[in-house]
């Protein structure tokens, strides 16, 4: 009896052996496969599709009994979480910079050089500082102009004023050399109506002298 039954339970076990080898490795394929889908969603910047399916190989029963794996898709998990950390930081970091580029150089300082997205962060700061100098040499370039025109409106107002100046003190030496012509007029009409008085009394006084002469000279 029990010469037949030890081959039946050999058989058994042998069959138990055969299907558990191949639950396993299936279970351990399905985890592989997870690995490497994973991955792949990680290449195309899907993290969090990558980190989903890396959640799910962690709960197969070969990673959680025997640990198959298990370190492997801790760093993958790992990894994945930083790098949606870092993408969220750049493309963070170009939407700031959009509005204020001294705010979006410092988001995407804040990438750690070992990132994936630390190259790109970095041509991305490069480009956002060329911006900067580029706004600051405009500004500077506008203020230039302000004072160009400014000095510009400076020498036409004092060439203006110049002008001004010029003709006023030409009115001015004007209505002076009038005011002189006229005195001088005045003085030599003035003059000239004294002589003809002093020619008038002296006339008379001769007329005068001449008439006492002759009533002289009649006596």
């Amino acid at each position: 009896m029990i010469n037949k039954i030890v081959p039946w339970a050999i058989a058994g076990i042998a069959l138990v052996c055969c299907v558990a080898t191949i639950y396993s490795f299936m279970a351990y394929r399905d985890v592989v496969n997870k690995i490497v889908a994973s991955e792949e969603f990680s290449d195309l910047e899907d993290y969090g599709q990558a980190i989903t399916i890396l959640e799910s190989a962690m709960t197969s029963w070969i990673v959680q009994s025997f640990g198959v794996k298990r370190e492997t898709l801790e760093n993958l998990s790992t990894a994945a979480a930083t790098r949606e950390l870092d993408k969220r930081h750049f493309e963070d970091g170009i939407d700031v910079g959009s509005n204020d580029l001294l705010d979006g150089i410092n988001k995407l300082s804040e990438i750690a050089q070992g990132s994936r997205y630390f190259d790109q962060s970095q041509i991305k700061i490069g480009e956002f500082r060329i911006q900067l100098l580029e706004l600051e040499l405009d500004s500077a370039d506008e203020k230039i102009k302000k004072t160009e025109e400014e000095i510009k409106r400076l020498l036409i107002s004092n060439k203006s004023l110049e002008t001004t100046l010029n003709q006023e003190t030409e009115s001015k030496l004007a209505a002076e050399s009038s005011a002189s012509m006229a005195n001088q007029r005045a003085d030599d009409e003035a003059a000239a109506k004294r002589l003809a008085q002093q020619q008038a009394a002296y006339q008379e006084r001769v007329a005068q002298e001449e008439a006492a002469a002759k009533e002289l000279a009649q006596q």
